[in-house]
């Protein structure tokens, strides 16, 4: 019985074939061996060619862009901050007026406030029934300004559609109103400046990449 162990396997060291130098990684793309003259780079854990590395990096880049969670940009966020405080000053208003309808009675004249002489609240024919619906008003609008601002700055797509949708509205109607000033020649020619200023902040590239990660 032959007892006689196997000769160990001697590997032959592998060598590059550019630098004829001893291979020390393989690149994670195309598998070529790699020394250390090859100037490999290492990349997310993996060692790349140099020529391989760049298309790599930018498809990485370009879904970490796309992955969700990605904070908004600082125009995202002053355009949120910006309705969520004009739903908060729309909700003060409400407030106020609410007051007005509620504690200022006969006795009490709204001409006190400002030092002026004007009409005692009772005495203005539906003037608290106009408190109560400017009130409500108020607080209608507030809310959904509020609405929209939390949506703008979660990068929410409903948010920016409903923004668009009643930017381009008020378009339109100023557009009518300057076709019926236009005829008549005489009236206020009224630019909407902040809902052009929303549709072409919203209709950016760059914009409506973060918003299409949630619906």
């Amino acid at each position: 019985m032959d007892t006689t162990l196997p000769a160990p396997e001697v590997k032959t060291p592998e060598f590059c074939p550019v630098h004829q130098q001893p291979v020390k990684w393989h690149c994670a793309i195309c598998g070529r061996p790699l020394c250390s003259a090859c100037k490999p780079v290492a990349f997310n854990f993996q060692v790349y060619h140099p020529a391989c590395l760049n298309p790599t990096r930018q498809q990485a880049e370009k879904n970490k862009a796309e992955s969700p969670g990605e904070a908004p940009s600082w125009g995202v966020k002053i355009v949120a901050w910006i309705f969520l405080v004009a739903g908060i000053v729309l909700f003060g208003l409400g407030l106020l007026l609410l007051g007005i309808r509620l504690y200022s009675h006969h006795d009490l004249p709204l001409s006190g406030w400002l030092g002026q002489s004007f009409p005692v609240l009772d005495d203005i024919p539906g003037g608290r029934t106009a408190l109560t619906w400017l009130s409500l008003s108020s607080f209608g609008i507030s809310a959904v300004q509020i609405l929209l601002g939390l949506g703008i700055l979660n990068c929410v797509q409903t948010a920016r559609r409903v923004v668009l949708f009643f930017a381009w509205l008020q378009v339109l109607v100023a557009g009518f109103a300057w076709a019926v000033i236009a005829l008549a020649g005489t009236g206020f020619w009224d630019i909407p400046v902040f809902a052009l200023f929303l549709i072409y902040f919203f209709s950016r590239r760059d914009v409506k990449q973060q918003f299409a990660r949630v619906l």
